[in-house]
């Protein structure tokens, strides 16, 4: 990836607990958001992101060099595990990532149901729940509603 975010950059990002059936996100391209409210279904906003919120994701993809990430990601519960032990965790998330620009495109799906503590899912793990964090305090990703009941 370029250092500098290019113009045509577009992301689109859904996240969740693997049980559910929708999941909460957005999709720069077509300027939509995406929430899960549970039992309330699925809400849908329009949003047109600003510069400074596209370059903000970008950053953290960058800086995650999401690009040496494979299409389907899944890591080991962590560095060096120990053969013949694994770990489970329920819920789990889900994350689904698409990314292009100049031509290039990438996307990288990630069913984390290990809570891996190896060193590359920590640096995505990180990246993401900063694009989280981001979009879940836009006024727009708010105004979608509040979930009803929540996933065990």
């Amino acid at each position: 990836m370029p250092e500098i975010m290019p113009d045509d950059f577009t992301v689109t990002f859904q996240y969740g607990v693997d049980q559910a059936s929708q999941f909460s996100g957005i999709d720069t391209e077509n300027e939509t958001l995406q929430r899960d409210l549970v039992l309330d279904g699925l809400a849908i906003g329009h949003f047109t992101p600003d510069k400074e919120f596209l370059e903000n994701i970008y950053n953290q993809l960058y800086e995650a060099q999401i690009l040496t990430y494979p299409e389907t990601f899944n890591p080991p519960y962590q560095d060096n595990p120990t053969a013949g032990v694994t770990k489970f965790v329920t819920p789990s998330n889900v994350y689904d990532l698409n990314i292009a620009y100049d031509n290039v495109s990438h996307h990288v799906y990630w069913h984390d149901e290990n809570a891996s503590t190896a060193e590359k899912a920590v640096r995505l793990h990180e990246a993401l729940h900063e694009i989280i964090q981001s979009i879940e305090a836009l006024d727009a990703f708010k105004a979608l509603g509040e979930p009803n009941g929540g996933y065990d």
